[in-house]
């Protein structure tokens, strides 16, 4: 047992620690992102748009798991260890809750991503930063704006069909299709022409759907990956309380000891008057 609980601990020392290392490193590729951006402001909505914000309290959240994690483990202090397990509890109680939101709460879910797009779609051109966001989920997806696909784009300055721009009643090049999107204005003016030839310069899905198809096309393997998931924290709760009850354990047993040689000492302390007398 002794060998078990030695092997434990420092596995699961060295893997908090790569935990621990890990949040450090997002915390500072945060920072330099949120230092970085071009849309830096008090404004709520576009701090809520940052990258950089979320690396930093993912990284952030990593950095106290891993300290709670190898503190606990190499001082073995059943304390930190407990945080540890509870706070390893409450996660997976929030991740259930967020799998039956996403499953029970299907439109709400979609409602709140269609939202956050029309924000990008809305800021497209604004921030170069965000510029780039919306280009890689349009390209990567092979879709155009959000939930009513490429009319979503009359949401931007740039490509409403009152402005003044040269893009005005078209979308960007990312929601061409692959094979013509080396011209840099493939997308301009579909909006303003028939829906034949619209589908035939660019990807009429919209990205809330595509995310949908994509979601229910590799569902089994999102539901592999969730399981993997849970069963590693359960191990990691399972080699938490290992640790913890063997510290107690080996704690009581000190104590018990150190009581037993108190009472022998008192013992022969006794004996020893009742000799002299």
């Amino acid at each position: 047992m002794g060998y078990l609980y030695t092997i434990l601990k420092y596995v699961f020392y060295l893997c908090n620690l790569v935990i621990l290392l890990s949040g450090a490193f997002l915390i500072l590729i945060g920072v330099y992102a949120r230092i970085n951006t071009s849309y830096i402001s008090g404004d709520l909505a576009t701090e809520f748009l940052n990258p950089g914000n979320y690396v930093i309290a993912f990284g952030a959240l990593l950095l106290v798991f891993g300290l709670l994690g190898a503190i606990g483990s190499v001082r073995e202090i059943s304390i930190l260890l407990g945080v540890y397990t509870g706070s390893i509890v409450l996660l997976i109680i929030l991740e259930l809750a967020l799998v039956l939101f996403i499953f029970l709460g299907k439109e709400k879910v979609k409602e709140l991503a269609n939202d956050a797009i029309l924000n990008l779609i809305e800021n497209y051109r604004t921030y170069s930063d965000l510029t780039v966001v919306v280009d890689l989920i349009q390209t990567s997806l092979v879709c155009c704006g959000g939930y009513f696909g490429t009319d979503d784009w009359e949401n931007n300055v740039y490509f409403n069909c009152s402005s003044a721009a040269i893009s005005r009643c078209g979308v960007p090049t990312s929601c061409c299709r692959e094979d013509i999107r080396i011209n840099s204005q493939c997308g301009y003016n579909v909006r303003n022409i028939m829906d034949t030839s619209r589908r035939a310069n660019v990807n009429n899905i919209g990205c809330i759907q595509a995310i949908e198809d994509l979601f229910n096309k590799e569902l089994n393997i999102f539901i592999a990956c969730l399981s993997a998931l849970f069963i590693l924290e359960i191990v990691v709760i399972l080699i938490s309380l290992f640790l913890i009850f063997d510290r107690n354990k080996k704690k009581n047993l000190r104590v018990i000891a150190h009581t037993n040689l108190e009472n022998s000492r008192n013992s022969r302390v006794k004996e020893s008057d009742w000799g002299i007398q």
